[in-house]
Formats: C-alpha cells, structure tokens, sequence
C-alpha cells in the first residue's frame, strides 16, 4: 500500500476529490454556485436550488476503477444537470457526450407516458484537453438550432456545455485567469469578472494557492466558501487523502501503461518470446482500463488469438480497441 507524502494537498480534479467536494453531503450550495456559474457564462436561466441525484460514497467510487462517475443533481424546475470531470480524449467522445445525455433525457419518462414530462438536461464537461482547437474561448454550448436561422432553437431542452481546461484556451499559466473571448496575452494584473473565471482557478490551482490568495478568490466568488470548505474536510482526512493520492497514481499510471502498451506495439515484430510479453502487455492494459470485468474472457480470447495469428497488425487492433473503448463488452465483441 503507498502512502502519501505528509505535505501532499490532493488536486481538486482528480475524480474522487471533485465528487467529494460537489456531491458529499452539506456540498449543495457550492455545486449550485458552479452550476449556476457556467449558466451565466452560456447565457441560460439559474438554477435556485438543486438535489444532488447520487451522493458521494467512497467505497462505491473505489469498487469502480473503470467508470466515469458523473455528478447528477435537479433543480426545483427538473432540470437534470449532469456533471463530469474528463482527462482523457476518448474515440468518438462527442458522441459518447451525445449518448449519456439521450439516455438522462428518454430516462425521465416510461413507455406510454406523454412526452410532455420531458423535462431540459444540462450536460457540463470539464475536459482537460482540447476538442476544439478551431474555437477562440473554453466554454463552448451547444444546443439544437436552424441551420438557416441560428437565433430559433428547436428546443431548450438540449445544452451541453464544453470547458476546456488547458493553459493555451484558458491563455494563462498557473494562478493566472482570462475570460471566453478571443486569445490574448495574459497579465496578472488584470482581472475579469466573471464567476466561472475563479471556479476553474480554485479548481485548477487550489492545492497551490497561499493563504493570502485563497481569501481574495473566497471573497468574491459566492458559494465557493462552501466547496473549499468541503476540500478542507476532504484533505483533512487521512482516508480520503489516500484516496485520492492512489487516484492520482492510478491515472499516472495508466497514461504511462498506454504510452508503453504503444511502444511495445511498434517493437512488437523485433522481439524474442513477443508471444508471451504481448499477451502479458495486453492483459495489463485492460486491468488498468477496465478492473478486473471481462479479464477472463479476454484473456481466452487471446490465448485462443495468438494460436491462430501472428499478424502485428491484428494485435494492434487489439491494442486500438482496449485503448479506445469506454465498455469491455464492446471490445470483446470486435476482437
């Protein structure tokens, strides 16, 4: 078992502690404020008060290695806003976007009801990597509009909103904001007021912040009291730091499982005994993507491939798939 070094402050963008501090009980008024931050930016309605839909449970999100647990809350209008923090571009993540919302959305009523109880979902990803390198501004919305004449939508019902939280489209370094417009060059002497502006910086830099700093930003961003509150309580224990500190390594660890899993790709038809270090190498990667569901199978599958195939082509789309995958049913049904 690792420990985490005495002075570790966890990232409040690793998953367990993003759910801690917007999903734990006594996190509602925050999680309200940040919804409604990112409401202010795309211009839609605020929300007066939200039930968070799935409570933080610590040994559920540790029992789940290998699934994107999104923060889901309704407001007293039945809105769903459907949260998520993301670290990775996944294939087809637009449409993988697109599926989570339909299904939040078809979910609210049954077979026969009227559709008049359809109610708006509101998607928020905060993806720490870019989408849209084309677009000026992090936070772009998306809804459903005539082509011939934008300003009518469809419906209200459909909005996803996309942050990106990278340094070229926030156009700051660490500690250093900007607002949705187009890029410029950053100065710490300025500042734009704008809410969502000082969530993503406690969000990015909290675990770096002085004293000093941390007071300015609590004084004029309403509701962020209550969430660095939570993120205090949260680094206040030692559990939970564990936790979060093994989160942070896990997800280390993967990025550098995947960057080796390709490396040996490549090398793959130089090697002696590349059978058994193939083999070795894939069932690692899908433990680390997918836990321990589906190991068995695949690997009956695998043993059961390399008697057949020698192919490096056909093991690289072995590779693809574990890589681009989000469920292990799909990529035991194209393998």
């Amino acid at each position: 078992m690792s420990f985490s070094p005495p002075n570790y402050e966890p990232m409040a963008t690793t998953d367990v502690v993003f759910r801690y501090i917007f999903s734990s009980a006594g996190s509602e008024d925050g999680l309200l404020a940040f919804i409604n931050a990112v409401q202010k930016s795309a211009n839609r309605p605020l929300a007066e008060k939200i039930e968070v839909q799935n409570p933080f449970n610590l040994q559920s999100f540790l029992g789940d290695k290998g699934s994107v647990l999104d923060i889901k809350a309704v407001d007293i209008n039945s809105r769903t806003f459907d949260i998520e923090m993301q670290t990775a571009l996944h294939n087809a993540f637009e449409s993988r976007i697109l599926y989570y919302w339909s299904r939040l959305y078809a979910d609210q009523i049954g077979s026969g009801d009227d559709y008049s109880f359809l109610n708006p979902v509101v998607s928020i990803v905060l993806a720490r990597f870019e989408m849209f390198p084309q677009l000026p501004g992090f936070h772009h919305v998306f809804s459903v509009m005539s082509e011939n004449y934008p300003e009518y939508r469809l419906t209200d019902d459909l909005q996803i909103n996309i942050l990106e939280l990278t340094e070229r489209k926030l156009g700051v370094k660490p500690n250093v904001k900007r607002t949705n417009t187009l890029p410029v060059p950053a100065s710490p002497l300025t500042r734009v007021e704008s809410p969502l502006d000082d969530w993503l910086d406690f969000l990015l830099n909290v675990n770096q912040k002085t004293e000093d700093e941390m007071e300015t930003l609590l004084k004029r961003t309403p509701g962020l009291h209550t969430t660095y509150r939570k993120y205090r309580e949260f680094s206040a224990s030692s559990e939970l730091r564990e936790a979060a500190f093994a989160r942070e390594k896990y997800e280390r660890d993967r990025r550098s499982e995947i960057l080796r899993a390709e490396n040996v790709g490549r090398e793959e038809g130089r090697e002696e005994g590349r059978e058994e270090g193939r083999e070795e190498m894939l069932y690692s990667l899908w433990e680390m993507k997918f836990g321990s569901n589906g190991l068995a199978n695949f690997q009956s599958k695998i043993k059961t491939a390399t008697q057949k195939s020698s192919d490096a082509a056909y093991w690289a789309e072995i590779q693809k798939q574990i890589l681009t995958q989000e469920l292990p049913e799909e990529v035991l049904r194209r393998i």
